[in-house]
C-alpha cells in the first residue's frame, strides 16, 4: 500500500508540474513497454527457446529471461556460459563480482557488489576486497567495465587494480572468467 501510495503522490505531484496529459502520456508509455516486453519475452520462450549456440565447442542455449530482458542483450548468451561453468565447481569456493547470477538462479556462492544491496551480498569495492579466503573459481558478467567509470570522481585506471586484486583472490589453480574480458 504504501508503495501505491507513493506512486500516486508521484503521479499527482507530476501533473500539478507538468500537467495531466503528461502524466497520462507517462502512464501509458510505461504501461505499453511492459507489454511490450512481456509479449517479446513469451514470443521467445515459446518460439525461439530451442536456439543454440557454440563457444569453444560447447552448445548452450541461448537464454531468456524477464529480468534484464535477455533476450535483447548480452546476458542471452554471457548467462548460461557462466552457469555451466559455476556448476562444475560446486561445492568450492566461489566469487562473483557483480550481482548477475541470483536474479536468475538460486546461488551458494559469495557474490560481490559494492552497490547492490540484497541478502547475501558483499557491499565493498572489489580492489578492497580481502577476504580470509581464497577462490577457485571467480566470475564476472558485464560488471568490470563499470569500476571506475560509474563513479564521482571518474577512475579509468582502477579496473587495473581490480584485476591485480582478483588475481590475489584466487587460489592455485584456481580461474577467473570476467565477461567482457577487459
Amino acid at each position: 500500500m504504501n508503495c501505491a501510495f507513493s506512486l500516486l503522490y508521484k503521479a499527482f505531484k507530476a501533473s500539478r508540474e507538468k500537467g495531466v496529459y503528461y502524466v497520462i502520456r507517462v502512464g501509458v508509455s510505461i504501461i505499453r513497454n511492459k507489454l511490450a516486453n512481456s509479449l517479446w519475452y513469451y514470443y521467445f520462450k515459446l518460439f525461439k527457446s530451442s536456439r543454440t549456440f557454440t563457444f569453444q565447442r560447447e552448445t548452450y542455449r541461448y537464454f531468456y529471461h524477464k529480468y534484464n530482458t535477455t533476450w535483447r542483450n548480452k546476458r542471452a548468451v554471457e548467462v548460461p556460459i557462466v552457469w555451466k561453468i559455476v556448476n562444475k565447481y560446486i561445492g568450492r569456493n566461489i566469487l562473483e563480482v557483480g550481482n548477475v547470477l541470483s536474479h536468475y538462479f538460486p546461488v551458494n556462492h559469495d557474490i560481490l557488489d559494492k552497490y547492490e544491496k540484497a541478502k547475501g551480498v558483499i557491499n565493498q569495492d572489489v580492489v578492497d576486497f580481502s577476504p580470509a579466503k581464497k577462490y577457485d573459481l571467480i566470475v564476472s558478467i558485464s560488471t568490470l567495465e563499470h569500476v571506475g567509470w560509474d563513479e564521482t570522481p571518474r577512475e579509468p585506471m582502477k579496473i587495473l587494480r581490480a584485476i591485480e586484486n582478483l588475481k590475489r583472490l584466487l587460489a592455485p589453480k584456481g580461474k577467473k572468467l570476467l565477461s567482457p574480458y577487459p
